[in-house]
């Protein structure tokens, strides 16, 4: 059904959402992955931050140390009342980001939404 749905509406970052969830649940991370993160940046943009926050915890659950999906995450939480996990959030960044040896670079971590 989530591939007809992208068929559809290949432009649909709703379908593709659904895509994503459905090859998350099916075992298929990277896939998932890879349709996930391009369809939280347009959910992003259309200011769906709780759609946004439920995809980057569905992601960060498998990838617990992607730069690019806990980015997401962040940039999804900071539209959000809740401080405290925007602050985990940021910190797991933060640590990951230097581990991975990026904290010489400015681009390492993206802040607009």
């Amino acid at each position: 059904m989530a591939k007809r749905a992208v068929h559809a509406r290949p432009d649909s970052s709703a379908a593709q959402a659904l895509l994503g969830r459905a090859l998350l649940v099916g075992g298929r991370h990277d896939e998932a992955r890879e349709t996930l993160l391009p369809a939280g940046e347009d959910l992003l943009r259309r200011g769906e931050f709780a759609e946004v926050r439920t995809l980057a915890d569905a992601l960060a659950e498998v990838f617990p140390n992607d730069l690019e999906v806990m980015g997401l995450a962040v940039r999804a939480y900071r539209q959000t009342a809740d401080r405290g996990s925007l602050l985990a959030l940021v910190g797991r960044l933060a640590d990951l980001s230097y581990r991975a040896g990026k904290h010489d670079s400015p681009s390492a971590c993206t802040w607009s939404s």
